[in-house]
């Protein structure tokens, strides 16, 4: 038995023994170098020799599905599932409001309100898909395409902070009057809430409408960034690779920026604009506020939905002689509230020329 399972090839053994109470004379043992498992089959019957290659096998068999798992549990699998989770979870906070994730919230852009039926839900889910061929197609290994999908998904959640601050007048608008109106009802119960709105946002100061966005956002708009970090970051180096080709070098960074400012820069300069020309009404240079506002306003048709733009323009109204204009009775009775409150907040003293008055009973 023990002879038929060792190799007859390149093993030996001598062995003298003088009697069985006699201690070993001499013992010998030669042994081979480790064989292949062909060599290491010669010479035995059929049957053990495909015992022999079933063992190894089973043996070399788990080690490859190991391999082939390990490559696809990495960052590139991790950032899709953080995509999937963002695309579950809300995006975007209002006071007093339910929240809302990516797919009610609609792609806002200068000068385009024919795609407003196009939410980030949408896209992020467009990107999702060209990430899923991307990974399948090497195999679980990130490369170049997942790196692209990535970059993606970092843009549009950017886009969409961007997008809200300089485009989306009337989510700003909405989140504006909700949160003055919550501000209101705590201030009547007599407390607040803290840590309502940030002071860092991604590790950079921010204060005004910053905060005020960086304080709606929530879980989901971060889980979808985290993915498409990770996305990124996992095949940064391919796409770098990619990108210094002779043909793409410069030609490919140049488009993407092109892209970037196609899209969110009309919004940033309608924004500026509108907001030169609220500042130009309120000095008196209704002339250049009129223009301002104009320009502003073919940008960007959502800025109507800006209260501080109907204001501007109708202080512009009023002072052209366009009193009979709603917008122009709107800033009216703004500057009424205003002047009502700014007396109420001036402390009243007595002239010491005025004497108390006694009433004779």
């Amino acid at each position: 038995m023990f002879r038929d399972r060792v190799p007859l090839v390149g093993r030996w053994k001598i062995s003298s023994v003088a009697s069985w109470n006699a201690p070993a004379v001499a013992r010998v043992q030669v042994v081979a170098p480790p064989q292949a498992p062909a060599a290491a089959a010669v010479g035995r019957p059929l049957g053990l020799r495909l015992a022999t290659m079933r063992g190894y096998t089973r043996e070399i068999w788990p080690a490859g599905r190991r391999a082939g798992l390990r490559s696809w549990l990495g960052w590139a699998l991790l950032g899709l599932l953080l995509l999937i989770l963002g695309l579950a979870l809300p995006w975007f906070a209002i006071p007093l409001q339910a929240s809302r994730s990516a797919w009610s919230l609609p792609v806002a852009l200068a000068g385009t309100p024919g795609i407003s039926w196009v939410s980030y839900g949408a896209v992020l889910a467009a990107c999702l898909g060209l990430g899923l061929v991307a990974i399948v197609r090497s195999r679980g290994r990130p490369s170049a395409a997942t790196a692209a999908v990535g970059a993606g998904v970092l843009v549009v959640s950017f886009a969409f902070v961007v997008s809200t601050m300089t485009t989306d007048w009337p989510l700003l608008q909405q989140l504006q009057d909700q949160t003055a109106q919550q501000a209101a009802i705590f201030g009547q119960l007599g407390y607040a809430v803290p840590g309502q709105q940030p002071s860092l946002m991604l590790l950079v100061p921010v204060t005004g409408i910053w905060a005020l966005v960086g304080g709606a956002l929530r879980l989901g708009w971060f889980s979808a960034c985290a993915g498409g970090l990770m996305l990124f970051a996992s095949g940064a180096s391919s796409l770098a690779d990619w990108v210094r080709m002779p043909r793409l070098r410069w030609s490919l960074p140049a488009l993407a920026l092109l892209l970037i400012a196609l899209v969110l820069g009309p919004g940033a300069i309608a924004g500026y604009l509108a907001g030169q020309g609220a500042a130009a009404s309120q000095v008196g240079d209704y002339q250049a506020a009129s223009t301002s506002l104009t320009v502003a306003r073919q940008l960007n048709p959502l800025l109507t939905s800006s209260t501080a733009y109907d204001l501007a323009l109708g202080r512009v109204l009023l002072a052209t002689g366009g009193r009979s204009q709603p917008l122009a009775l709107l800033a009216e009775a703004d500057a009424r509230g205003r002047r009502w409150r700014r007396i109420q907040r001036t402390p009243f003293s007595c002239s010491s020329s005025i004497r108390p008055v006694r009433f004779l009973g």
